[in-house]
C-alpha cells in the first residue's frame, strides 16, 4: 500500500477498506494526533474507551502482550484495534526486531495496529532496520506523513483551528499568528483556545492577537530588527528589555538577530542576480519559513549591502566578545544594537 499525506485521512472513502497497520510520522505532532483521532473514531465510531482498545507504550512494548491481544477476537463490535505509542526499533535487539517484523507480518483481519511516533524519530535513510520496518508496513497498512511543509498550509490549518472554535480568521491575520508563535501547532491551538474566549466578536481581530497571543523569541527579536532597521531606538530597546525581563539567553539574542540580517544579505544578493523569491526559497531552505523572506525583503529596503556587511560585522565581533572576554553579554547586545542603530541612521 502507498505512502500518503495526513490530508488523505479526511477524505470519505479512505478507510472503505480497512489496513492491518497505519503508521503516523512526521513534524507536527499536532497533526498525529489528529489522525489518531480521526482514524480511531472512522474505524470503532463511538466505542474508543471499550475493550476493542487497546492502548500500548512502544518504549516499554511486551511483544507476547502484543501478540496476545493482536490475535484474539474483538468483543463488541467487528474490529480489535491497538494503538502503540513511539516505537524505537533502533534500540531493539536481533530477536525482539524479529518477532516485532512477524507481528506486522501476520495482523489478523479483524485487528487493525495504529503507531503513532510522536517524538521518536525515524530515520530509513541510515537506518537499516527502520527501512526493513518500514517495508513491512507498507505490505499491508499505510505510512502516514503528518507534516506541512507551506507556509499556506500552516495559514489554512489555523484558519480550520478556528472554525473547530466557532470563530472566523483572515488569512492576514492566521499569518500574524503563525509568526508569532512559529511552527508549533499546539502552541497555536493554546493561543486560540485563549483568543476566543476572549475576542467577542466572531472574527478574531489583529488588536485582540497582539493583546493575547505570547510571541515566540524568534518573532519578538524579529521585531527589535524591524524597530533597529528604522532606526527606532526606543522601540528597539522595550522589545529587548522584555526578553531580558523573561530570561531568555544572551547568546540566542545575538544568535537570532545575526541570523536575520543574514537573511537579508541572502535577499538583496539574490535579488541583485535576479532570482526571483519562490527561487530563493529552495535555494537556502525556507520551505516552511517563508515569512522569513518577507521579512528580510521588507526590513532590507532601508538598508544598503554594504551596510548589511557592515552590521554582521558588527554582530560577529559581539559574538566573539560574548564567548571569549567576562564582559556582561547584557551590554554587549546593547552595544551592537546601538552600532547597528547609528549604522542605519547615518548611512541608511
Amino acid at each position: 500500500m502507498p505512502r500518503i499525506s495526513y490530508k488523505e485521512i479526511s477524505r470519505k472513502n479512505f478507510l472503505n477498506s480497512v489496513s492491518r497497520i497505519y503508521f503516523l510520522y512526521g513534524k507536527d505532532k499536532y497533526i498525529i494526533k489528529e489522525c489518531k483521532e480521526i482514524l480511531l473514531s472512522k474505524l470503532l465510531g463511538e466505542n474508543q474507551n471499550n475493550l476493542d482498545l487497546l492502548k500500548l507504550d512502544g518504549e516499554n512494548l511486551d511483544l507476547d502482550k502484543l501478540t496476545m491481544s493482536m490475535d484474539m477476537y474483538p468483543i463488541s463490535g467487528d474490529l480489535k484495534c491497538i494503538l502503540i505509542n513511539n516505537i524505537d526499533v533502533e534500540i531493539l535487539n536481533s530477536g525482539d526486531l524479529k518477532k516485532l517484523n512477524k507481528i506486522v507480518e501476520n495482523v489478523p483481519e479483524f485487528s487493525t495496529i495504529i503507531i503513532c511516533q510522536t517524538f521518536c524519530e525515524v530515520n530509513e535513510k541510515k537506518s537499516s532496520k527502520w527501512k526493513k520496518f518500514l517495508s513491512l508496513i507498507l505490505e499491508s497498512g499505510y505510512i502516514i506523513d503528518c507534516s506541512i511543509n507551506l507556509e499556506k498550509e500552516l495559514e489554512s490549518k489555523i484558519i480550520s483551528i478556528a472554525g473547530d472554535k466557532n470563530k472566523i480568521i483572515g488569512r492576514e491575520n492566521a499569518d500574524l499568528i503563525l509568526k508569532k508563535c512559529g511552527r508549533n501547532l499546539d502552541l497555536i491551538s493554546s493561543e486560540l483556545d485563549k483568543l476566543c474566549s476572549f475576542e467577542s466578536e466572531e472574527e478574531i481581530g489583529k488588536d485582540s492577537i497582539e493583546k493575547i497571543v505570547c510571541g515566540n523569541l524568534e518573532y519578538n527579536i524579529f521585531e527589535i530588527c524591524k524597530f533597529i532597521l528604522s532606526g527606532n531606538s526606543q522601540a528597539a530597546y522595550n522589545c529587548l528589555e522584555k526578553l531580558f525581563l523573561f530570561k531568555e539567553e544572551p547568546i540566542l539574542i545575538l544568535s537570532i538577530i545575526s541570523s536575520t540580517y543574514v537573511d537579508m544579505y541572502r535577499f538583496k544578493v539574490c535579488c541583485d542576480f535576479g532570482i526571483s523569491e519562490n527561487e530563493i526559497s529552495g535555494i537556502f531552505d525556507y520551505k516552511g519559513k517563508e515569512y522569513k523572506i518577507r521579512s528580510a525583503k521588507y526590513n532590507s529596503s532601508n538598508i544598503s549591502l554594504n551596510n548589511i556587511k557592515r552590521s554582521i560585522d558588527i554582530l560577529l565581533r559581539a559574538d566573539e566578545e560574548m564567548k571569549t572576554t567576562t564582559i556582561n553579554p547584557r551590554v554587549i547586545i546593547d552595544v551592537a544594537v546601538i552600532k547597528l542603530i547609528n549604522l542605519v541612521n547615518k548611512n541608511g
